[in-house]
């Protein structure tokens, strides 16, 4: 598990021996993702939340796609998961137009999909829960 935050908010854990301790790592989207891919290599599941502002569409989401379609395994179980505020429907356009672009199938979750906790959680907020797998999975027959 690596654990990677926006450049301004880097965390700070000591240095643990065990393996399956957290690790850390800077991350800025599309920025020297050869160096981070040769480092840890691709996930089979990474989780975003809140990563794209209303206020920055033009754009913003090229960046973050780009990231999640290097780094992001090509296993058929693989998946992105990415919950974020809707404060503007044409950032839902752009989401989806975008991880298409990067060769990523999108998927909505309702309500209907999680445990009641949650699905309360969604219908009281305008909150948008997405998955993105990748188009080009390796397939196991």
């Amino acid at each position: 598990m690596i654990l990677v935050h926006h450049p301004e908010d880097v965390f700070y854990t000591r240095d643990n021996k065990e393996s399956d301790s957290p690790k850390c790592a800077l991350l800025d989207w599309g920025v020297d993702l050869e160096e981070f891919y040769k480092t840890y290599g691709t996930f089979d599941l990474i989780i975003g939340a809140d990563l794209i502002f209303w206020t920055e569409l033009e754009g913003a989401a090229e960046p973050l796609f780009q990231t999640v379609s290097k780094l992001l395994s090509k296993s058929p179980n693989s998946m992105f998961v990415m919950c974020y505020h809707v404060r503007l429907e044409k950032l839902n356009q752009i989401i989806r137009h975008t991880a298409n672009n990067f060769n990523l199938w999108c998927a909505e979750l309702s309500g209907d999909d999680l445990p009641t906790a949650c699905s309360d959680i969604l219908s009281n907020n305008p909150l948008q829960l997405l998955t993105f797998s990748p188009k080009d999975a390796d397939i196991i027959i």
